[in-house]
């Protein structure tokens, strides 16, 4: 069980990173949208 919290742990902060990277090489600010574009999975819908 360890194994996989240490593993997902390394996951997030390479995702963490990949997003920071090109901020600081470019030196610009960090957009959330930029970084993690809304998927069709983690859009809301809503029910009309």
């Amino acid at each position: 069980m360890k194994d996989r919290h240490t593993a997902a742990q390394r996951n997030l902060s390479n995702r963490m990173l990949g997003c920071l990277h090109p901020c600081l090489t470019k030196r610009t600010p960090y957009d959330e949208l930029t970084a993690l574009p809304p998927t069709p999975t983690t859009q809301l819908t809503t029910a009309a």
